[in-house]
């Protein structure tokens, strides 16, 4: 097992395989259809993604999907300032000031 890190730019695209299994005649969707799908929306938001991957993916197969689809996307965001909050007694929690 191997880990990484995401960066500031970087999304995470989970599915289930009813995405890449999904079929048109004898041709899957498949992992390159995906890839090919995320570069063609690369500058959309995150949020935006599930919904266009899976309208794709309906469009590939003509409406007919066989198999359950399920499509999660998660980004990093990160704050321009984190505050430190001294009440007095202590130094406590981190406050995100956007």
């Amino acid at each position: 097992m191997g880990h990484d890190q995401l960066g500031p730019t970087d999304a995470l695209v989970l599915y289930t395989d009813g995405l890449t299994e999904a079929r048109c005649g004898r041709a899957f969707f498949g992992e390159a259809g995906l890839v090919q799908l995320l570069l063609k929306f690369e500058d959309r938001s995150i949020k935006e993604l599930p919904e266009l991957i899976y309208a794709d993916a309906a469009s590939f197969c003509r409406c007919n999907l066989s198999d359950d689809l399920a499509v999660l996307t998660i980004a990093l965001t990160r704050p321009e300032k984190q505050v430190i909050v001294f009440d007095g007694r202590h130094v406590g929690d981190e406050h995100h000031v956007a």
